[in-house]
């Protein structure tokens, strides 16, 4: 009874406005991984497979949903290129194909998986030095900040600490019960069959954002300033999150273009043969923007503080 009110606490205060936040740039990772697309430009990369990138909102919207009748193998192929832990994107591959991936249901799992890391601890405490420092382990853990943070996230850090206290707790047991070591035993091959090195857990850490990411906003923005009956072109450099961003909340369909992309291309064609032979664009930028030099020196010019027109 007292670990289901310490579950029921825990969870509590993770699904507190759960879904108030926009997607920040690494959950954005999560959705692809999870469906199965690549979302990494990689065709210039040493043993880099071929892919066809997206080029548009339209193209960009059917990689945050998963292809039914493919199972986890695509899901497979982006994590040997992208070096994540599987077990974490396995289950997201079929959470998401059953509840969706709207910003409740990707944060989700990992609201729960926070709340069973609170109900652990307080299992831990009880095996080590009583009731009493069991309850005040899971309040202290229930209430962190940064577990909140973590816990209202899609993606696999609250797991992870779940399997760290757990992996704890049932050493522990097995350490002062001999017939129950096989338990820890089997629970270690599945933690090194599903997230590859166990050692992960020890050296997993976050730092709090100072802010959340400005994806919707962004989305938002860029929809009001292309509503017009042209097909607007964007061009998106830094991060992969961008295209993704402009496909999950933006309403228009408009062509992206991956600046890296972009720079391949010009190997084989022109800079306007690239663009379509298009005399304004859009362009997305994170950090220093080398897109915004190519466009300079091929006849374009800053006409306002999001667009390059010719």
């Amino acid at each position: 009874m007292l670990a289901a009110l310490i579950f029921v606490t825990g969870l509590s205060v993770r699904l507190y406005k759960l879904d108030s936040q926009t997607l920040e740039c690494e959950k954005f990772y999560t959705l692809p991984a999870a469906t199965g697309h690549q979302y990494v430009y990689l065709s210039r990369e040493a043993k880099a497979a071929p892919i066809t990138m997206p080029s548009s909102t339209d193209e960009y919207r059917r990689v945050l949903v998963s292809e039914s009748g493919l199972g986890l193998r695509p899901v497979t192929a982006v994590l040997k290129r992208n070096v994540h832990l599987p077990a974490y994107f396995y289950f997201m591959h079929y959470w998401i194909a059953s509840f969706g991936n709207t910003e409740f249901a990707l944060r989700l799992p990992s609201a729960f998986f926070g709340a069973l890391a609170v109900m652990m601890l307080c299992f831990l405490g009880r095996e080590l030095s009583g009731i009493s420092v069991g309850v005040l382990s899971a309040l202290l853990l229930a209430f962190s900040p940064e577990q909140i943070y973590f816990s209202q996230q899609a993606r696999m850090y609250p797991l992870l600490v779940l399997l760290a206290i757990s992996s704890s707790y049932l050493l522990l047991i097995a350490a002062r019960r001999a017939d129950t070591a096989w338990i820890y035993l089997l629970y270690a091959c599945l933690s090194i069959i599903g997230f590859m090195f166990s050692a992960g857990l020890l050296t997993a850490r976050g730092q709090l954002r100072g802010k959340p990411d400005r994806h919707r906003e962004m989305a938002l923005y860029v929809d009001s300033q292309t509503s017009g009956p042209q097909k607007p072109l964007a061009i998106a450099e830094g991060l992969n999150s961008i295209p993704l961003a402009m496909a999950y909340y933006g309403k228009n369909n408009m062509d992206v273009l991956r600046f890296k992309w972009i720079t391949d291309q010009l190997e084989q064609r022109s800079f306007l043969d690239v663009l379509g032979q298009r005399r304004e664009v859009l362009l997305l930028v994170s950090g220093q923007s080398q897109a915004a030099k190519l466009l300079s020196e091929n006849g374009f010019r800053m006409e306002a503080k999001s667009y390059l027109v010719m």
